[in-house]
């Protein structure tokens, strides 16, 4: 699936209606996504971290409109990628966290998770679409995207591969978030 359908215009993209409500896995992440934007918000040295992070290329100039519950929802309609690849984005995520190249806030966290979910695509999956597809689930051009690819991987220290001990952390956790959501209802 290497290739894209050039006549596929960005109108219908958004055209379709994606499932909803998410699946659970996706509303797992997006709890976790959400609980770690809120203890970021709620430091006091958010806004000044937000305003050094601004010239950097995953910070847009304002805050994107869809939530990112509908985001996640979008990426998952489109691409059609497997469970198993939104947990190595989390990874990818946790570990730009962990080693402070940034702090996700609400300017940064859709290509921040687009572009993990992207490379976890290219790296854990036999098939996937071309950048320019990509690029119009994102809502950026090819070209930034390919740009925020690189500066992820960067970021990460090309450090892609994921031991088995590290998938069954997060996929034990995220399983357990789904049941207690659940039970919540």
């Amino acid at each position: 699936m290497s290739s894209f359908d050039s006549e596929r215009s960005s109108t219908e993209a958004t055209e379709i209606q994606f499932p909803s409500p998410p699946s659970p896995l996706i509303t797992s992440i997006y709890f976790v996504i959400e609980k770690l934007l809120s203890q970021n918000k709620n430091l006091s040295k958010y806004q000044k971290i937000v305003k050094s992070q601004s010239k950097m290329a995953f910070s847009a100039y304002e805050i994107p409109e869809i939530d990112i519950s509908s985001y996640l929802s979008r990426i998952a309609f489109y691409s059609k990628a497997e469970d198993s690849t939104f947990i190595i984005a989390l990874i990818f995520i946790d570990r730009i966290c962990t080693n402070g190249s940034i702090m996700i806030t609400e300017y940064n966290v859709h290509r921040l998770l687009f572009t993990s979910i992207l490379i976890a695509i290219k790296y854990n999956e036999d098939q996937y679409y071309d950048n320019t597809y990509y690029s119009q689930i994102a809502g950026v051009t090819a070209k930034e995207l390919a740009m925020l690819e690189a500066e992820l991987l960067d970021s990460i220290g090309y450090n892609l591969y994921v031991k088995d001990e590290e998938y069954k952390k997060y996929f034990e956790y995220l399983t357990e978030l789904t049941k207690e959501k659940h039970l919540c209802k």
